[in-house]
């Protein structure tokens, strides 16, 4: 079983960066402020969404793959990988032919260079979201991504064999 942790990175803002509250607000052709700490929200609501469920990451993180012995295959998800901090790996019992128990790989993940196809589709999840915000908030009932954003992050869904 693949298990993971992911944090922010030292230093790190608590915030996602890859679209202005401006362009944002062009975006949706809203001129008034009354809406910006909303904007805000959505905003990073839909950014937490998207590396979630697609495996981007969308800011600086720090990153811990844990891998045990039934897996295959060693992929690191949430990418991309900028900086490989170390790899260790624990063996409790030494047979032949056997490798590893666990293998844990500790990295930093930079998303500096967000894909124009992301920042689309943060903008269309917004734009439902500011078009119904009171599904926005009702825990019931949840405003689900539109069709554009699932189709713009088509190519960046993870593979799993």
């Amino acid at each position: 079983m693949i298990d993971y942790t992911i944090a922010d990175a030292s230093g790190e803002a608590s915030g996602y960066s890859y679209l202005t509250l401006t362009e944002i607000k062009n975006y949706l052709k809203v001129d008034a402020s009354t809406d910006d700490s909303l904007l805000t929200d959505m905003f990073y609501a839909a950014a937490s969404y998207i590396e979630r469920q697609f495996k981007q990451t969308l800011k600086k993180r720090d990153i811990v793959m844990q891998y045990n012995s039934s897996e295959k295959y060693i992929d690191l998800l949430f990418c991309p990988v900028t900086t490989l901090t170390s790899i260790t790996y624990e063996i409790t019992v030494l047979t032949f032919n056997k490798g590893y128990d666990t293998v844990n790989i500790y990295y930093t993940s930079d998303g500096r260079s967000v894909p124009s196809e992301i920042k689309f589709a943060t903008l269309a999840y917004i734009k439902v979201m500011y078009d119904n915000n009171r599904n926005f908030f009702d825990k019931d009932t949840p405003t689900i991504p539109p069709t554009e954003t699932i189709q713009l992050m088509s190519p960046y869904k993870p593979i799993v064999i």
